[in-house]
C-alpha cells in the first residue's frame, strides 16, 4: 500500500510538471471532418509548452528516475488508450532507457494493448555512430 501511495504522490507530483501531447498522424487522403486514428505521444512541460530536454536527460539518469517517470508515463498514457480503443498511439524509447529493468517492465506491461502501440526508438545525433549509406539507404532519397 505504501508503494502504490508513493507512485500515486509521484504520478501527482509529474503531472503538475509535465503533461503528454498527443499529435496527430495524418495520413495522405485524410480528409478535413475525419477523426485522427495515430498520434504520436510527445512529452511536454507546462512551463514552457516545449519537450523538456535536461529533465528528460535527468529521467534517464539512473534506474529509480527512470521508472518513476515511466510508472507516470504509463499512468498517462493508459487513460488514452483505454478511453480510445479504435486508436493507435506511436511513443519514443530512447536508446538509454534500454539500459534500465523498468523499460522492460515498461514495455511488457503495454502487450494487452499492443495492438493500438507503436514503439519507436528515439534518435539523437549524441547516440547514432555515422556509417557509409549502403545501397538500399541511398534509393531512400
Amino acid at each position: 500500500m505504501e508503494e502504490s501511495l508513493n507512485t500515486k504522490e509521484q504520478n501527482d507530483r509529474l503531472s503538475l510538471l509535465y503533461y503528454l501531447h498527443y499529435q496527430p498522424i495524418v495520413q495522405r487522403g485524410t480528409l478535413p471532418n475525419e477523426r485522427y486514428r495515430e498520434f504520436e505521444v510527445l512529452l511536454r512541460k507546462h512551463s514552457t509548452k516545449k519537450f523538456p530536454y535536461f529533465d528528460f536527460q535527468n529521467f534517464t539518469s539512473n534506474e529509480e528516475e527512470n521508472e518513476a517517470f515511466l510508472n507516470w508515463f504509463s499512468y498517462k498514457l493508459l487513460e488514452k488508450i483505454k478511453a480510445n480503443s479504435e486508436v493507435t498511439f506511436s511513443i519514443n524509447i530512447d536508446p538509454i532507457q534500454w539500459n534500465y529493468k523498468a523499460t522492460y517492465d515498461f514495455v511488457e506491461s503495454l502487450q494487452p494493448y499492443a495492438s493500438q502501440i507503436i514503439i519507436e526508438l528515439t534518435e539523437h545525433k549524441s547516440c547514432l555512430l555515422y556509417t557509409s549509406p549502403s545501397p538500399r539507404d541511398r534509393s531512400l532519397s
